[in-house]
């Protein structure tokens, strides 16, 4: 090998980001099936999936009564589609508009039960259909939902950063 392509390979290799040692772990050990972790290491994976469990429910609770447009984008630094489908119908049995931000109440429909759908030829439960109180609202509350991370809470890395500092919050952009 030439004195140039080893000089070039070692600055390469600089060049390279540094991880720390605890995010070599947490890394590892989300990808490591459960029976090949240390006992420690399982502890560590349970308290994190409980303390995200935790977060998630807070959010959720904060997310019940109207609250402000950043507010709505730190809740992204939590939220999953599907945790934020089941706060929009969380939001619905409480009487309120599905939509965080709002400030409307949206009451139940009458005639609950199932429903078939002509268009999808589909039985709809109607206990499970969020409901908003206009177009613009549905719109603006699929957006958000569609930027969402797929990814569980308790995988993030960013899990204890400040939540509007995260990529997630960062990347999120609201219908006005």
């Amino acid at each position: 090998m030439s004195l140039q392509s080893q000089s070039s390979s070692s600055q390469h290799h600089r060049e390279q980001p540094r991880t720390t040692e605890k995010q070599r772990s947490h890394e590892s050990a989300f990808d490591t099936p459960l029976e090949e972790l240390t006992p420690q290491q399982q502890l560590d994976l349970a308290r994190r999936k409980q303390r995200a469990e935790t977060m998630l429910l807070d959010w959720t609770e904060r997310l019940m009564s109207p609250v402000a447009e950043e507010m709505l984008i730190q809740a992204s630094s939590y939220f999953r589609p599907i945790d934020y489908t089941e706060l929009l119908l969380e939001r619905n049995l409480a009487g309120r508009c599905a939509y965080p931000p709002c400030t409307l109440d949206c009451p139940a429909q009458a005639g609950k039960g199932s429903i078939f759908r002509l268009s999808s030829g589909k039985i709809v439960d109607r206990d499970r259909e969020v409901r908003f109180c206009d177009k613009k609202h549905q719109t603006a509350s699929n957006v958000y939902a569609a930027q969402l991370s797929t990814e569980p809470l308790w995988y993030r890395a960013e899990l204890d950063q400040d939540p509007l500092n995260t990529t997630y919050a960062r990347n999120i952009t609201l219908l006005e």
